[in-house]
């Protein structure tokens, strides 16, 4: 193999060893009353909503207390097209 080959091989082998993971929040969004509302669902515990330049961040222990996971207050808020921050 010539050293060429193995230098790209190398090169291949760290870009997609190295490559960004799954970390970070995970998104989703919809639309409510015209505006684009985002989800994020943290890797703290945490979940942010953001529309129109504001925002909201609740933590699981206070989603508990409501009674609500994250998915279903996404999914009441983007059905019913109402925004409760």
């Amino acid at each position: 193999m010539k050293p060429n080959s193995c230098l790209f091989l190398v090169f291949l082998w760290i870009i997609t060893g190295c490559s960004a993971s799954d970390s970070g929040p995970k998104c989703d969004a919809c639309e409510i009353q015209g505006q684009r509302v985002s989800f994020c669902e943290n890797e703290d515990g945490t979940y942010h909503l953001a529309s129109a330049g504001e925002s909201i961040k609740y933590s699981a222990e206070e989603l508990e207390e409501a009674e609500v996971t994250f998915e279903e207050l996404k999914k009441t808020m983007c059905d019913t097209g109402q925004i409760s921050f």
